[in-house]
């Protein structure tokens, strides 16, 4: 019976037509040519393709953006491999020959529009400080007295300036924006600021008219900026300043275009000096 069955199994495929190929179609077309002076080692590209990283002999790395921009970076010489996150603000090399693995922050200074945002310091100072923070973020809460000292310790060489980056995880973070920016109207800025700091854990839509009051803001004036499309406008631009920046969290601090990675005072007066240099 098996022997019956295995027989007409293959005189069926017997009678089968002869199977043709799929004929697929495969088009290509250059999006861009560089002209390298030399041939990488190794070659990563980050996920949004918005980043290739070449690595030549020595340590360099050829950095091309999907703009066209292209820059070069530093890393040890001995390296040999490289890799990079999905945002390409981070490359990871290592070295066959040495065994050793780094991960390298990628930070690439951004052009910042800080027309009309609120500032403390002076107007004309050679480095500015811009922080995109939200009202409800206890870490940009707490970030204030780092500001403070760095003022108190460059009075006349930096800017602070503050840009508005409230987080979807936050219910009342946006509407803090909003109140905030009718309180700017009103020369009341960081009076306010400080109030929706000092109460972040507990902050509700009441809250804003209450600090609104506190102040001795015309009320009717506050209601209605708060509600305003250029109320929207000026917390919409900044956000997008924030995103186009990459930013993705708060609070993101960039100190002359770059991105400051520790916020402490030690990590300020770092970059901070860093940028003074430049000016002697």
């Amino acid at each position: 019976m098996k022997k019956y069955i295995t027989a007409l199994a293959l005189g069926g495929l017997l009678l089968l037509p002869a199977l043709t190929p799929a004929q697929a179609q495969v088009f290509t077309s250059v999006d861009k040519t560089h002209q390298l002076d030399e041939t990488p080692i190794d070659i990563a590209s980050s996920a949004n393709g918005k980043y290739t990283f070449m690595l030549m002999k020595g340590g360099k790395v050829e950095i091309f953006s999907d703009t066209g921009q292209r820059d070069e970076a530093m890393v040890d010489s001995t390296m040999d491999r490289i890799s990079t996150n999905g945002e390409g603000d981070k490359i990871f090399v290592s070295s066959s020959s040495t065994k050793k693995f780094q991960e390298v922050y990628v930070d690439f200074v951004q052009n910042i529009d800080i027309s009309g945002n609120p500032f403390l310091g002076n107007e004309n100072a050679p480095v500015v400080v811009v922080a995109f923070s939200d009202f409800q973020c206890p870490y940009c809460a707490k970030l204030g007295a780092t500001f403070e000292k760095v003022l108190e310790q460059y009075p006349d060489q930096v800017k602070i300036v503050f840009k508005h980056f409230p987080l979807g995880s936050h219910r009342f973070a946006a509407n803090a924006a909003l109140a905030a920016t009718a309180a700017q109207e009103q020369g009341k800025f960081w009076q306010y600021h400080d109030l929706l700091f000092e109460n972040f854990r507990e902050l509700n839509n009441d809250s804003f008219t209450k600090f609104a009051q506190q102040l001795g803001l015309n009320m009717p004036m506050f209601s209605n900026y708060m509600s305003s499309q250029a109320a929207k406008d000026k917390v919409i631009k900044d956000h997008s300043n924030g995103r186009e920046a990459g930013v993705g969290g708060t609070p993101a601090v960039f100190i002359n275009g770059r991105r400051l990675r520790q916020k402490t005072l030690p990590g300020f007066q770092k970059l901070i000096d860093q940028e003074l240099k430049k000016f002697k």
